[in-house]
């Protein structure tokens, strides 16, 4: 292929390529807001931060006992 003919083309793939991929964009974001709109990503999302959430305390257990192994007593000094 020859170069003279490659600028050109490329020249006028990337405003088509540009073109499209903000329709592409458009249409997720407006399916994002649809899905808002009914709710559908309202439970999802609170499922996702239960189970984080679970990830998290159980991470705090962990953290706690090594505590309780290497510094005795520091549930009295930092407990409410």
């Amino acid at each position: 292929m020859e170069w003279g003919l490659l600028i050109p083309i490329l020249g006028l793939s990337i405003p088509i390529v540009a073109i499209l991929s903000r329709r592409v964009v458009q249409v997720l974001e407006m399916r994002h807001r649809e899905r808002m709109a009914h709710g559908a990503l309202a439970g999802e999302d609170v499922e996702r931060w239960e189970r984080t959430v679970e990830r998290l305390e159980g991470r705090l257990k962990v953290l706690e006992s090594i505590l309780d192994d290497e510094v005795p007593g520091w549930r009295r000094k930092y407990d409410d």
